[in-house]
């Protein structure tokens, strides 16, 4: 049994924050885990984990933009998940969430009153789904503790498939709705040129939903690189209800590098990649709750971004360049940046 949780006190909103859950193993061959979490606490809807996931402190203090639209989420989640033979596992979840604004903006929708269509404030929006995942990794390989585990990847490509269910009036749900989305990452050797890494993925929503439900597209506002994130987009920048992405980084190895001879001394390694995404956005979705200021949809051409980066310096840190590549006028959005990076190889 593994119990974990934290609490944290706002002296601004005067508010505590919390999460408290744990996992049990039902079973360790074949690997099985029944988990049970409750948290509350704030978040950017659509932010992936980066060096510091839940440090709060830390991200204020590593970011260009004020970090000023934030959401309470309210969460209760219950789930299982099975790895039924090597390389091939499923998640059975149920999730409850309740998300209310926070910050320098407010959850708002247009609403016929007394015939007199008006503005005006909701004040949460709560849903409850079921969740059904699949990831079929060939010949995967871990680093494994107690509990948790860390995929050292795979030669093959690593294939998972996620599907939503909205459950309305289920725990006081006001929405149904169906969603999927599916991503592939690989890499290929290309000998001594390098390695390719790539991933593609997409996903689509059907049924009208708020924004917060929807695929809020990641951006990174952080000094520190996220290669699971748009680099130059911004938090709540870009929301779609269907969409395809696609990564592509080629890790040179020292082709270049090596040639020169202070850099072959320093074992420095080349790095050029490039990320995009093009969505859809039905305007319809804007019945429930309309887009803020400066968030935007795909629908005149895909967002795209390209860099060059530095790795193993030092064995542990990569410095990347990136540049965005369209939507080169939107608010308070950098066309170039300098990360820092974290770039442990096994």
């Amino acid at each position: 049994l593994l119990l974990e949780g934290y609490v944290a006190y706002g002296l601004k909103d005067e508010r505590f924050k919390y999460m408290l859950g744990g996992q049990y193993f039902l079973s360790k061959k074949p690997r099985q885990v029944l988990g049970a979490y409750y948290s509350e606490d704030y978040e950017l809807i659509g932010q992936v984990p980066n060096y510091f996931p839940r440090d709060h402190i830390v991200q204020a203090l590593t970011v260009r933009n004020p970090q000023d639209r934030l959401i309470l989420n309210k969460q209760s989640r219950i789930y299982t998940e099975r790895t039924w033979f090597t390389g091939f596992s499923t998640l059975l979840e149920f999730r409850r969430r309740e998300l209310s604004s926070a910050g320098a903006w407010n959850f708002e929708r247009y609403e016929n009153i007394r015939g007199e269509i008006q503005l005006v404030d909701v004040s949460n929006i709560i849903s409850s789904e079921i969740s059904l995942g699949f990831r079929f990794a060939y010949r995967e390989n871990f680093v494994e503790g107690e509990f948790e585990r860390i995929s050292l990847g795979s030669i093959w490509p690593i294939v998972n498939v996620r599907m939503d269910l909205g459950l309305k009036g289920v725990l006081g749900s006001d929405y149904d709705y169906q969603k999927i989305t599916l991503t592939a990452t690989d890499k290929i050797p290309l000998g001594p040129f390098g390695t390719m890494k790539y991933s593609l993925e997409g996903g689509k929503t059907w049924q009208n939903i708020p924004y917060p439900l929807q695929f809020v597209h990641s951006g990174n506002e952080s000094f520190f690189y996220n290669s699971e994130a748009f680099n130059t987009m911004n938090f709540f920048e870009f929301v779609s209800d269907e969409y395809i992405a696609m990564r592509a980084e080629h890790h040179f190895e020292g082709f270049f590098f090596n040639k020169i001879p202070l850099f072959k001394k320093l074992k420095w390694r080349e790095i050029v990649g490039v990320n995009g995404v093009y969505g859809r956005f039905n305007l319809a979705n804007t019945q429930e709750l309309i887009l803020p200021q400066n968030t935007f949809v795909l629908d005149e051409k895909p967002f795209a971004e390209a860099y060059l980066g530095v790795d193993n310096i030092f064995r542990f840190f990569r410095v990347d360049a990136v540049w965005r590549l369209t939507y080169l006028d939107n608010p308070n959005s950098p066309n170039f940046t300098l990360l820092l990076g974290f770039d442990i190889k096994f």
